[in-house]
């Protein structure tokens, strides 16, 4: 959840920095809105990883067999699951 924050926030920084943003008053609102949109949005798209990497694990034994392997689908999900929310 940290790193979510700050990717969010840094991206957020980085998109009202630029010479041709424009600040006025319903900024902040814009910010927060688009914080807590990104914030929700990530935090789904990791539950829906999250189960479906529990489902296949607990449904396709063979990945349980082998601790190694095992291992390697929690951490491809995890990354898919991260790439999938920087992309969206």
């Amino acid at each position: 959840m940290n790193d979510a924050v700050s990717i969010i926030l840094f991206n957020t920084v980085m998109k009202y920095t630029q010479k041709t943003s424009v600040i006025n008053f319903s900024t902040p609102f814009e910010i927060v809105k688009e914080f807590f949109t990104l914030g929700f949005g990530s935090v789904f798209i990791g539950l829906i990883f999250g189960l479906l990497s529990s489902y296949i694990l607990k449904t396709f034994r063979a990945f349980s067999k082998n601790p190694v392997t095992e291992s390697m689908m929690i951490f491809c999900f995890g990354y898919l699951s991260y790439v999938v929310s920087e992309v969206a």
